[in-house]
């Protein structure tokens, strides 16, 4: 298959909000139980949950083993930090049920990385970034072999054309 390059910025444009927030957050200790495919859905549900108490727009996401990485916008009075507060520790509850362990299992490092995303240019490498993760990862070869992203929705949306990631992006090799 061909080279599919990076999307113009252009493209980006249409889905680019002020207030948008990139965070990534780390298992304790880089415990890799997002290769649980159940740990996957339950961070899944986690976030869908959250939405009746606080709403939110999720632009991208992945799930790799020992990390989640989300791109979201607050539509509610909470702030993103305070988001992902909230879905950290639903699925803190849900996972520790999972287990069997009801007790205080600790599952996320503290630190949270929170970026504002300042403009389209910056968008559109948080996007990259996250949809190229599993593949800088060595998980698989291709983004769309990854189950636990929000690739596909993008294809769908005709932002990325299948093949892309296939080769480093170039907005990514950039951006170092």
């Amino acid at each position: 298959m061909a080279i599919i390059p990076d999307p113009p910025i252009t493209a980006y444009e249409p889905f680019f909000r002020p207030g948008l927030t990139a965070m990534v957050c780390r298992t304790l200790g880089g415990e890799p139980i997002f290769r649980l495919p159940e740990a996957a859905h339950l961070w899944q549900s986690s976030l869908r949950r959250l939405q009746a108490d606080h709403p939110f727009r999720l632009l991208g996401y992945v799930t790799v083993p020992d990390q989640v990485w989300v791109m979201l916008m607050p539509t509610g009075s909470s702030p993103a930090a305070k988001v992902m507060d909230r879905a950290l520790a639903y699925f803190t509850a849900d996972y520790r049920s999972l287990m069997g362990d009801p007790g205080r299992m600790m599952v996320w490092d503290r630190q949270v990385d929170h970026r504002p995303v300042a403009d389209v240019p910056d968008f559109a490498a948080h996007l990259d970034r996250i949809h190229y993760a599993p593949v800088a990862a060595g998980l698989v070869p291709h983004p769309e072999e990854w189950p636990h992203s929000s690739y596909r929705a993008w294809i769908d949306r005709g932002l990325y054309k299948l093949g892309w990631g296939w080769t480093p992006p170039g907005r990514l090799q950039k951006s170092k």
